[in-house]
């Protein structure tokens, strides 16, 4: 990562499900991929399809080959928005031991720039209890309150680089390269044209 203080993760986890609901079906595998970038299967309050790809790590576990990870991330590929600087934005992990109550699953930790939206909601939740002063005194008993301000400014300064980056153009020079790592008949989405993840296989 080129930017040293965006870091933040967005955790996904497909399928998504409680341990004792033994009635919840397998999800096919090309499902699962899909499902881990759609809004429902996030683990925060954001939709990564919308906004673009900084990085992302997939952690898989139980029967997955290498072939079925390469197969679905050629699919998904053209339907992210990935940062010009890192076109191959994908790490991946197997594990051979199956979830509980499932064939496979999948975590994925993606830093995506719709964390700025996140964390101008949490600016906003605080702004209305440190209007209020709301719980403050427990905290100023060990430090200065000052110290609320700073951490609301840097949370503020961290919000503000995503959207930079998020609206930042990609260079004209790396457009080109970018066009020749993507099969051939896709183009790249742009902020307002990412599609829907089809979880159809090719």
């Amino acid at each position: 990562m080129p930017f040293p203080r965006l870091h933040f993760l967005v955790p996904a986890l497909a399928p998504l499900y409680a341990v004792r609901d033994l009635r919840y079906r397998p999800a096919r595998l090309e499902h699962m991929f899909s499902d881990a970038f759609a809004a429902h299967s996030q683990l925060l309050r954001a939709d990564p399809r919308h906004h673009r790809f900084l990085a992302c790590g997939l952690l898989l576990r139980g029967d997955v080959t290498v072939s079925d990870v390469q197969r679905n991330l050629a699919r998904l590929r053209p339907q992210v928005e990935l940062a010009h600087w890192n076109p191959d934005g994908f790490k991946t992990g197997l594990c051979g031991a199956q979830p509980i109550g499932q064939p496979h699953s999948l975590l994925a930790l993606s830093n995506n720039c719709c964390m700025a939206g996140v964390l101008r909601e949490l600016c906003a939740r605080f702004n209305k209890l440190y209007k209020r002063r709301a719980h403050v005194h427990h905290f100023t008993q060990y430090m200065e309150a000052s110290r609320f301000d700073e951490a609301h400014d840097l949370l503020c300064q961290v919000a503000t680089e995503y959207e930079q980056v998020q609206s930042a153009a990609v260079p004209a020079e790396q457009q080109g390269l970018l066009d020749q790592l993507l099969p051939a008949g896709t183009s790249r989405p742009g902020l307002s044209t990412v599609r829907s993840l089809d979880p159809t296989p090719l």
